[in-house]
């Protein structure tokens, strides 16, 4: 009875997860219209239903502007991350199990440069 339970809870659980990988390939592309004052022509960003970003400016201050701010966009939580460990600021988001790094990359003194 309880292997029975189990297996319509596995099988559930995997019907669940096809459904939505089957809806994320039937997304298609993405289009999201924004407005930066940094640009001096137009710069289009498109994501295939992969997520794989496609980049196309008039010349290449706004393509290096435009990736940036889409690397911004998608990446914001691991570029803090990277942030906070160069700085020794861990421990305030993950709690005392940071502190030991913490303490190491402050000997480093990056804050201050």
């Amino acid at each position: 009875m309880k292997s029975l339970m189990y297996f319509r809870f596995i099988f559930k659980i995997l019907i669940t997860f096809l459904l939505v990988i089957v809806e994320q390939l039937n997304a298609g592309i993405s289009k999201e219209i924004i407005e930066l004052r940094n640009l001096s022509a137009r710069v289009e960003i498109i994501k295939d239903r992969w997520g794989i970003s496609h980049i196309y400016a008039q010349n290449q201050k706004d393509l290096f502007f435009a990736q940036g701010f889409n690397a911004a966009r998608d990446r914001l939580f691991q570029l803090e991350i990277w942030r906070r460990q160069a700085t020794g600021t861990m421990a305030e988001i993950l709690g005392s199990k940071a502190i030991k790094q913490d303490i190491g990359s402050s000997l480093l003194k990056v804050r201050l440069m």
